[in-house]
């Protein structure tokens, strides 16, 4: 995994401000330790104020003001990507972890955090390698 220089704490109260939303306990922790979380096969944490495309801020921004969320997504929070077209977040309203294919109008997974969506994306890879 490809480990980035990390975050303060300021640096995500600001993303959380922007967002609009928290982030959960488990992203935060993963932030203090690297900015963004790669492996290789896929994004599985953006980064923040790095490249435009795979920016947190950016990707949420994005998100909202393209309607790419249902109503009923309106509490989540785009955190990464699998690498093949699906979406990591956690959604406020279900309070749990999510696995989203924006061309589907429901989650395909839902798990108790966002990590266990990592666990569970990064499981997938090695089963295929």
């Amino acid at each position: 995994m490809n480990m980035l220089k990390h975050l303060t704490s300021k640096e995500i109260d600001e993303i959380e401000g922007i967002i609009g939303l928290a982030l959960p306990d488990d992203v935060c922790a993963k932030y203090l330790k690297s900015n963004g979380f790669i492996s290789e096969h896929c994004e599985l944490l953006y980064s923040y104020l790095g490249n435009t495309s795979t920016d947190i801020v950016a990707i949420n921004k994005q998100a909202q003001e393209e309607g790419w969320m249902t109503s009923h997504m309106e509490r989540l929070i785009i955190i990464g990507s699998d690498g093949i077209g699906g979406l990591i977040g956690y959604d406020h309203t279900l309070k749990q972890g999510v696995l989203w294919y924006p061309s589907e109008e429901k989650y395909e997974s839902y798990e108790a955090s966002v990590s266990a969506v990592w666990d569970k994306v990064t499981k997938s890879y090695d089963q295929n390698s």
